[in-house]
């Protein structure tokens, strides 16, 4: 600015070289109103220049990464046996509680296979029993039956291989009621009343819509400005006016083939939120 300084003094010693004796103090006052406004515009240019680079590199170091909200909580409910559904109890959305029954399957084919288990295993028991009275043992006196005769007893007989599959059929028994692992709301119903459902397919899943978390991820060469505890904003599609605090829990503790790192912070307060929803993160 000093160097620009100079031009404006030399130019009103020109304008008061130029004038006359009567007009000396006219031409001076020109001269430095003149001066007075050339370096106000200057001033004024080079504020709106600093200006303009603070709001650059405020705006350079500002991150906002895109990512998705998730349930901290989703499980996957399977079905272990393939029998027919001959009740559904759930539905997309329908909140339910731990314990609670989702579907019901026929259970003719497993009663029947309990009713059998049971017969064999009063067969094998009753075999068992007369090895041992075979041996001179009664049978208020089985507790005193040596270990190495007691074992021979029970394979001869059939007793170990029969009281399992009595214990697996009472298993499958119960499970023609499947039931919900956890509470939360149900999503992805994936089976009808009347199906054959799959082992490899989940008949539904269960979500804890009451805890979410946002997972996105960030450039390898922003890891230092980030770390666990940290609070980061987060806004959605949906609501763009709408700012949630999420403090960062989990940070990946490597870098895929993209150069980028997963990151997943807990939202504290979540209205509106629900998961699947489009977010983005402010760092």
């Amino acid at each position: 600015m000093k160097q620009l300084i100079i031009p404006i003094i030399i130019i009103s010693s020109m304008l008061l070289s130029c004038s006359g004796s009567n007009d000396s103090s006219e031409a001076a006052g020109q001269a430095m109103a003149y001066g007075e406004e050339a370096l106000q515009a200057m001033q004024q240019s080079a504020d709106s220049v600093k200006a303009a680079a603070a709001s650059n590199s405020a705006a350079s170091s500002k991150t906002v990464s895109k990512g998705h909200i998730e349930s901290v909580t989703d499980i996957s409910v399977y079905c272990q046996l393939q029998e027919q559904i001959v009740k559904l109890n759930i539905k997309d959305g329908m909140k339910v509680n731990k314990g609670q029954t989702l579907i019901v399957l026929e259970e003719e084919k497993l009663l029947s296979q309990l009713v059998q288990a049971r017969n064999q295993f009063e067969q094998a028991n009753f075999m068992y029993e007369e090895i041992l009275v075979g041996q001179g043992y009664k049978k208020n006196e089985f507790s005193k039956v040596p270990e190495y005769v007691n074992r021979m007893a029970k394979v001869k007989s059939g007793y170990n291989t029969n009281e399992e599959s009595l214990r697996q059929a009472e298993i499958n028994y119960a499970k023609r009621n499947v039931l919900a692992p956890v509470s939360g709301t149900v999503s992805d119903v994936a089976v009808h009343q009347y199906d054959l459902p799959q082992y490899s397919t989940p008949i539904c899943h269960i979500f804890d819509a009451e805890h979410l978390k946002v997972v996105f991820n960030i450039l390898e060469s922003e890891r230092s400005r980030i770390s666990i505890g940290h609070t980061v904003q987060v806004t959605t599609v949906a609501y763009v006016n709408e700012h949630h605090s999420a403090t960062v829990n989990l940070i990946s503790p490597k870098v895929d083939s993209n150069g980028m790192i997963k990151i997943e912070a807990v939202i504290s307060d979540h209205e509106n939120l629900m998961p699947g929803m489009t977010a983005f993160v402010d760092l």
